[in-house]
């Protein structure tokens, strides 16, 4: 008896808060116009960057060590700061320009990892339900559950937010009105493929920032177990 009322008590305690993005609108809506154009610059130079990469390593100026030394490095740049645009003022409104061309290719997808499908789920979902209750039952603590070894080997084959899976999920679930940005970006994405491979790079390329995102998304999840962990010990 004692078991099932502190579950139900603990069941309470992870049911989202509807206030949280309100009390804590300074997450999302507390940004000036010039921080915007500066977050969206830096998103806009580490991208021309991994492109400067890309173009450099077809040319035989950087070896291949360099090459996938460097390339996990620039696109956790990349993620850091995309992720910072998540919590701009002015993300909901970004043109769609500077959502899709600004973006290099996340791995091996079929169709684009978007902008605003991003900004849906981290807005609607990850913040408001996640961080703010700590639910156990979404996809980023339920990576971060599992043993090290089984998290790191399965996010190899799925990375998590970029994942086929959770794309598609993505797509099927997020507004409607986002499809023409996932029309559109998917259409980008493709174009960078064609010229990564008239470079000659294409295959490396897309290995190398499938092994950053792994290693990034391999971070995040594993800070999710943490957060799980000091909560528990606090309501335990």
């Amino acid at each position: 008896m004692d078991d099932i009322k502190s579950e139900k008590m603990l069941d309470s305690k992870l049911r989202p808060n509807p206030a949280f993005s309100t009390k804590y609108s300074f997450l999302f809506e507390k940004t000036t116009p010039s921080e915007d154009r500066t977050l969206v610059s830096i998103r806009c130079m580490w991208y021309v960057v991994w492109w400067a990469i890309m173009c450099a390593y077809a040319a035989g100026y950087c070896p291949s060590w360099l090459f996938l030394s460097i390339v996990p490095v620039v696109m956790l740049r990349f993620l850091i700061a995309n992720h910072d645009c998540l919590h701009m003022r002015t993300a909901p409104h970004l043109g769609l320009a500077v959502r899709v061309l600004g973006v290099p290719p996340f791995g091996f997808l079929t169709v684009a990892s978007t902008f605003g499908d991003n900004l849906h789920q981290h807005l609607k979902d990850h913040h408001l339900n996640t961080k703010s209750v700590l639910d156990t039952h979404d996809p980023d603590s339920w990576w971060s559950q599992l043993p090290l070894g089984t998290m790191l080997l399965g996010m190899l084959v799925s990375p998590s937010d970029v994942s086929a899976y959770e794309v598609l999920g993505q797509y099927l679930h997020g507004p409607f009105s986002l499809w023409p940005e996932r029309l559109v970006a998917t259409a980008v994405m493709w174009a960078q493929y064609a010229l990564l491979h008239h470079m000659g790079v294409l295959l490396p390329a897309l290995a190398a920032s499938h092994l950053a995102l792994h290693k990034h998304f391999g971070l995040h999840k594993s800070s999710h177990a943490t957060q799980i962990c000091f909560f528990n010990a606090a309501t335990g």
